[in-house]
């Protein structure tokens, strides 16, 4: 008999299970996975674990974590924006805490950079040179043209502008 490959995430509060494997095993578990899933109790309060070894560890779960209020502008000031790749981080924070994208596209991204009055035409011209300096710290590319915010400076940036 073929394997054949399944791949399924499951989130139940702040819980989230992520399998990827043959079919047949996951019909075989999946029951009792629900129904062990479904009976732990979690109060409202506990934040999804890190998971160390699962295929994308950089993106940081948004479940459960309070959102954030700003646009573009106040968080742009709030950081001290003065160049392109400010103004990058600026409308990812906005999406990401404000918005609540845990990924966000680069259409999106863009049209975020353009509500704000810190936009300049030659920052989308030269957007694609921005990220790539990005992609060493703040920005994670999990499929093209995908981006989410990875999760230390996440914590950084929320932090910051928590204080602001």
């Amino acid at each position: 008999m073929t394997k054949l490959p399944t791949k399924i995430r499951l989130k139940v509060g702040a819980i989230e299970v992520e399998y990827e494997g043959d079919i047949a095993e996951l019909k075989e578990h999946l029951p009792d996975l629900l129904e062990t899933v479904t009976g732990i109790d979690v109060p409202e309060n506990v934040q999804p674990a890190e998971t160390a070894g699962m295929s994308a560890p950089n993106v940081v779960s948004m479940q459960g974590k309070h959102k954030m209020e700003g646009t573009t502008n106040s968080i742009a000031s709030a950081i001290g924006c003065k160049s392109g790749p400010d103004l990058i981080k600026a409308a990812s924070l906005q999406l990401t805490l404000v918005q609540g994208k845990e990924k966000f596209t680069r259409r999106e991204l863009i049209a975020e950079m353009k509500t704000s009055t810190y936009h300049k035409e030659t920052y989308i011209r030269n957007l694609g040179s921005y990220l790539k300096t990005l992609f060493k710290d703040f920005l994670n590319e999990s499929s093209k043209d995908t981006f989410s915010i990875k999760p230390a400076a996440l914590e950084q940036y929320r932090s910051q502008l928590a204080a602001a």
